[in-house]
């Protein structure tokens, strides 16, 4: 809901709106947990947008078009779970591809339901909950596909997976 909402609501909004709006609802969630009023921590829900002064053109793909491009992997092949899987975290969470690629499965806290961005450029990692519908697209392809390779990372190419292959 939260993630919905920010998409809605930051689309028209200038850089300086939206920089204050993410600021202060990390601030009123964070308050909410401290004070016992939530029991989850709803301030890591909201992620880090890194807007820069001079975005004006848009890099993103409309939701219609992020749904047409979820439903294109078939999910009945070890390739299609895997690309399924790696576009819904894509889609879901604004992640780029090498943070997505890059996923090892220790970032991956199924206890407390959180997912851990490494930090690519920002310094700092980005812990973000661990959506259901992504946990369950995880789910289904490290059961079904990726087994118990001992690589550590996340996501493996079909081709070699069980041979050392990333």
């Amino acid at each position: 809901h939260i993630q919905k909402y920010l998409a809605t609501t930051l689309k028209t909004k200038s850089r300086a709106e939206k920089k204050n709006i993410l600021t202060m609802l990390r601030v009123f969630f964070k308050f909410l947990y401290l004070k016992g009023h939530s029991k989850r921590r709803l301030d890591l829900a909201v992620t880090n947008l890194t807007i820069y002064k001079r975005a004006a053109l848009p890099s993103y793909l409309t939701p219609d078009e992020i749904e047409r491009l979820l439903q294109a992997p078939d999910q009945h092949t070890e390739s299609g779970r895997r690309d399924y899987a790696m576009l819904l975290l894509m889609a879901r969470y604004g992640t780029r591809l090498l943070s997505t690629k890059w996923l090892k499965l220790k970032d991956i806290d199924w206890d407390k339901k959180t997912i851990t961005f490494p930090a690519l450029k920002s310094g700092k990692d980005v812990i973000v909950p661990l959506l259901p519908e992504v946990a369950r697209a995880l789910l289904n392809y490290i059961k079904k596909d990726r087994g118990t390779n001992e690589l550590p990372e996340l996501f493996l190419t079909v081709r070699h997976r069980g041979t050392g292959g990333k």
